[in-house]
């Protein structure tokens, strides 16, 4: 009896731990759902890099990361590459980059612009040059480490030739002249003239001469196919649309090599007042950005609780964890716009949406719905049913309503009197009512 109730003791102690552990299994602070400005990883006359990762557990958790990329006119990152696989999104301006395999091939020199996402994969290197000599070039990117010792969303970045920031060398500076000068089959002066001279920093400020010698080399080299690495996202088909917005989908579907990365983009657009309907996502963990206007963004916890309600403005980011409900809405008097970086490469299916016309509420029987909510099955229904829409709702505005906006319009630019009236009789409303708006 005494071995039994042992036994019985550690089956309840291990279940009691086990509910801890599962009831803490998340643990997320609004700071991992709104994570706040970038890290600053390397900053020069020349531009900047700031980085989200490790200190945001909604992305530690998905073994994710992002940065952010902005180059000043003139500029140069040079040749590197990271132990991560990246997706990047180009946000503003136009740059020739160049792309080297994992066989040390050059793939082509590519010309960067608006709306470009780019898939690269861990190892493969690249430089990208900022030629315009007015407008900056700045690029929002996704990176999923690929083997990494220690802490999760951490990843290295190898600089063939400058060093990655001040006070760092490339990896030219971790071999002794005499090897180098024996590898390379020159002299040991060179190699010290390089590695003396090349800058100790990812950006580099290039005079007007060195542009224009790099120019005129770069126009002579071999043409290449964007279609494997590269896709435009402004220029694509959106995947849905309607009066108030649109949602386009880059997974692996359009662009194949993202079955490799594990990686997929989303880009959103919604009209003034518009909302992304509450859902979550049974596949992937998302870092959304915005670009333009302004979002109210709410993120829903496991317990009941709001894990974020935050209004964003461009440049800010928020993290939505697989599994977690959310929304988006677009406030204030502009457009919303924003890209979405996701940790899959299969977006056509997983998404359950809360609310609308595919809400999971709808395939649950009324009665059920009722006797869960203790509220009349009547008025469950018409909560459920109400929206029609299904991806992005919006609300028009009334014909009433429209009519006398107008009409206060044309008042304020100096209609009065006669016209007045003629207008409410056109409208075909009572006076009183009109007047009363008015």
């Amino acid at each position: 009896m005494a071995r039994k109730r042992g036994f019985a003791h550690v089956l309840l102690a291990c279940y009691l731990l086990a509910s801890l552990i599962a009831a803490g299994a998340y643990d997320y602070t609004s700071g991992d759902f709104i994570p706040g400005p970038p890290a600053e990883h390397l900053k020069s006359d020349a531009g900047f890099e700031s980085a989200w990762g490790p200190d945001t557990k909604t992305l530690r958790d998905e073994n994710l990361a992002a940065f952010i990329l902005v180059m000043e006119p003139g500029t140069l990152r040079p040749p590197h590459y990271a132990d991560a696989d990246l997706l990047m999104a180009v946000l503003q301006g136009t740059a020739h980059a160049g792309i080297i395999n994992d066989k040390g091939e050059e793939t082509g020199v590519r010309r960067f612009r608006r709306g470009d996402v780019i898939a690269l994969p861990a190892g493969w290197a690249t430089w990208i040059l900022n030629n315009d000599t007015e407008q900056k070039f700045t690029l929002l990117a996704a990176a999923r480490p690929v083997d990494v010792p220690g802490e999760l969303s951490k990843f290295e970045v190898f600089p063939l030739m400058a060093g990655e920031v001040t006070g760092q060398s490339s990896l030219l500076h971790g071999f002794t002249k005499d090897i180098l000068a024996e590898a390379f089959n020159t002299d040991e002066d060179l190699v010290e003239q390089i590695q003396t001279k090349t800058p100790d920093s990812g950006l580099v400020k290039l005079g007007s001469a060195e542009l224009m010698a790099m120019d005129e080399e770069l126009k002579q080299r071999s043409a290449h196919d964007d279609s494997g690495l590269m896709y435009n996202v402004d220029e694509a088909d959106p995947d849905f649309t309607s009066d108030f917005g649109q949602v386009t989908l880059l997974d692996c579907e359009r662009l194949s090599i993202l079955k490799n990365l594990s990686l997929g983009a989303v880009k959103v657009s919604l009209k003034p007042g518009a909302m992304l309907l509450p859902r979550y996502k049974t596949t992937a963990t998302m870092f959304g950005f915005i670009t333009a206007g302004r979002a109210r963004v709410q993120v829903a916890q496991p317990d009941g609780s709001t894990g974020a309600d935050a209004e964003l403005g461009p440049g800010e980011a928020f993290v939505v964890p697989r599994f977690f409900p959310s929304t988006q809405k677009s406030v204030g008097d502009k457009k919303l716009e924003g890209i979405g970086f996701v940790s899959s490469a299969y977006l056509q299916s997983g998404t359950v949406f809360l609310a609308g016309k595919n809400s999971i509420y709808r395939a649950v029987p009324n009665s059920v719905l009722a006797a869960a909510t203790q509220v009349d099955k009547a008025k469950i229904q018409q909560c459920v049913s109400n929206q029609p829409a299904t991806v992005i709702a919006g609300r028009e505005k009334g014909w009433f309503r429209e009519k006398v906006e107008t009409i206060v319009e044309e008042i304020r630019e100096g209609l009065a009197g006669g016209v007045k009236e003629e207008v409410m009789k056109t409208l075909g409303a009572p006076k009183r009512v009109l007047e009363k708006e008015l």
